[in-house]
């Protein structure tokens, strides 16, 4: 596709970029099975240097990412290496401009081999990549966060981050928010998670304008997974708009075309309408 046409279609998508499977011919280094992102300034960014160093494997995958990779919309192409004590985490990059210059930031998870996972913040430092902020690392290994969405959900024009800490253990879901060089946790409650173990389905939840008040709303499974929870953040607290009853494990598929529809545990798929 054409970059003209490339950055046309990532405007058209929005701020938060597109996803789509790597073409990896293009990249030698590229990681296999992973999703790159589309954006305007940052025209494609994905995960490199597939290394086995970190034996979680949390995501179904036999390999995890040892860099980043970024080409710009004016054609050039930068990078980051990490050290040989962490990784990314992650299958999917995530694109948005956090801080409002104009610049998209990646968003990924970062895993210490020692201290388990954070959430980073990335940015475009000359012709690199480098970390701008990032939430403290959990504390231990085989310890993992998994982003949910990005987007403005308490209405005050700032995109937020939502998250999940540890979607199979403590099941918390956060809201964190870039203020210059640091990650501010605003929001959090218990009991979702957006994860089945050992599947590669990281976007197991929803940002969409549901009640019609012009601000996002996030849709994301309860801790068993068992419903999907609703939550509106405006005004800084957390309001549960509602709880919906699965008839089996959510896993995969979320989406939305008037009504909720999710795939289950046992293969088969379930529709269900907010109130």
């Amino acid at each position: 596709m054409p970059l003209v046409m490339a950055l046309l279609l990532a405007f058209l998508l929005g701020y938060t970029g597109s996803a789509r499977a790597l073409d990896l011919g293009s990249d030698p280094d590229a990681l296999r099975d992973s999703v790159a992102a589309r954006g305007v300034a940052i025209a494609e960014a994905w995960f490199i240097l597939p290394t086995a160093r970190y034996d979680h494997f949390v995501h179904d995958n036999s390999a995890e990412a040892g860099g980043l990779r970024a080409r710009m919309a004016d054609g050039r192409i930068v990078s980051m290496v990490l050290p040989s004590n962490e990784v990314f985490e992650d299958s999917i990059v995530r694109l948005a401009d956090l801080d409002g210059d104009g610049t998209e930031e990646i968003v990924a998870v970062l895993t210490s081999l020692s201290q388990g996972s954070a959430l980073a913040v990335i940015g475009v430092d000359g012709d690199n990549l480098g970390i701008i902020a990032a939430t403290p690392f959990i504390g231990r290994p085989h310890r993992w966060l998994n982003p949910a969405q990005i987007a403005d959900f308490d209405g005050d024009g700032r995109p937020e981050i939502a998250l999940v800490q540890m979607p199979h253990l403590v099941k918390r879901l956060e809201l964190w928010r870039l203020e210059g060089s640091t990650l501010r946790r605003v929001a959090h409650i218990d009991d979702v998670s957006n994860h089945a173990i050992g599947t590669k389905q990281q976007s197991l939840s929803l940002a969409r304008d549901f009640n019609g008040d012009g601000v996002s709303e996030l849709v994301v499974p309860s801790g068993g997974r068992e419903a999907l929870r609703v939550f509106s953040f405006v005004g800084g607290g957390v309001t549960e708009l509602a709880r919906l009853a699965l008839d089996g494990a959510a896993v995969g598929d979320l989406t939305y075309d008037g009504t909720l529809s999710v795939r289950l545990a046992d293969g088969g798929i379930q529709r269900v309408a907010i109130p």
